[in-house]
């Protein structure tokens, strides 16, 4: 970029600047979410939250619209998808959501649920442990799942 006086009056010019959120707008939804289109989301939001280093406080109403829209609309490809089929990209789904909610309960779903599809059971219990530890730290009391209850259950139908 460049910042310029020439004119009496300073001038910003760049070739090309990277803004994650102008990004994340530019996606295009077509109403069906495509796995390209959802790629290119996690792309956009690989580092969790659009604009991390922008702390304003009439910014964090924008910052947590687009939060919730990225973690619905993850979830809602996820749902949609056969879990044992696509278990890896399952896996990024929910590392994505996490980025955004590190007690997300559907994201500790489909990545247990995607680690067993692969046949990594001690990474499922693990994922689950870690985030079980999270949660009696943030509010004060146990998982409300067992680890066999949380396999078991379906929270795609919720």
């Amino acid at each position: 970029f460049e910042l310029n006086n020439d004119t009496g009056y300073w001038k910003f010019s760049a070739a090309s600047i990277f803004v994650d959120y102008f990004e994340y707008t530019g996606i295009e939804w077509s109403g069906e979410l495509t796995r390209e289109n959802i790629e290119k989301l996690m792309s956009v939001t690989q580092a969790g939250n659009l604009m991390p280093d922008s702390d304003y406080r009439w910014l964090d109403k924008y910052k947590a619209e687009v939060a919730d829209s990225v973690i619905d609309k993850l979830w809602n490809y996820a749902k949609s998808v056969d879990i044992s089929k696509m278990s890896e990209f399952i896996i990024a789904v929910a590392d994505n959501i996490f980025r955004f909610d590190q007690l997300n309960e559907q994201a500790l779903y489909l990545k247990c649920k995607a680690y067993q599809a692969s046949g990594r059971h001690s990474s499922a219990k693990k994922t689950f442990d870690l985030f079980s530890d999270g949660y009696m730290e943030v509010y004060g009391k146990k998982f409300p799942f067992s680890f066999m209850e949380l396999l078991e259950k379906d929270f795609r139908e919720d």
